[in-house]
């Protein structure tokens, strides 16, 4: 997943990416979810690429692991987004869910709000037997201003429950601000 690309100062193009391997959409099938989840054989670090666009011959893409300090081999994460006023633009906020624990966790049981300026996770949330389906954001104006003015959306599955809810999250806190309960359960979906 490439979820945006802007043209930097110095002219070049960043571009950020989340890969996964082609083992990825077996997870979504119940034996899978059964077996021990080997979370290497699926997801690759997330990855900042500079494209040089000078006219001085330098034209050799370089890319580094988006998360810093060694947070980029460790955390397992997908489905990014950010608030869409920012799309070619420079920005500092990525949402997106993760695994909590690549020993334990069975799916995208942790929400994540990374700084990308400083390289790392900013804050996060998790409940127990909770799971998340990606996020969108939807800011409150189309202005350029405070990036964070918005909320984020996404339905969460209850696995002690067996129950679904929409929740409304605040991009800030990081937090649910509300949970609105469905009639039945929602499985995991993405775009």
């Amino acid at each position: 997943h490439i979820w945006n690309c802007y043209e930097s100062v110095d002219g070049d193009v960043l571009a950020e990416a989340v890969a996964t391997t082609s083992s990825y959409l077996d997870t979504y099938f119940e034996r899978s979810l059964d077996a021990n989840i080997d979370w290497s054989l699926i997801f690759r670090p997330a990855l900042r690429c500079v494209l040089p666009l000078s006219d001085e011959g330098d034209d050799e893409v370089s890319c580094t692991h988006m998360l810093k300090g060694g947070q980029g081999e460790d955390m397992v994460w997908d489905y990014p987004t950010f608030n869409p006023v920012y799309k070619m633009r420079d920005y500092q906020w990525v949402f997106a869910i993760a695994v909590g624990d690549k020993n334990t966790s069975r799916w995208f049981d942790k929400a994540v709000k990374i700084d990308r300026h400083a390289g790392s996770v900013a804050q996060s949330w998790s409940e127990p037997g909770i799971y998340l389906t990606e996020f969108d954001f939807v800011p409150r104006g189309q202005e350029v201003g405070d990036e964070l003015d918005g909320v984020l959306l996404t339905i969460l599955y209850n696995s002690t429950s067996d129950e679904s809810s929409f929740a409304v999250f605040c991009p800030r806190k990081m937090e649910p601000l509300a949970l609105y309960p469905m009639k039945s359960v929602v499985p995991f979906h993405a775009h």
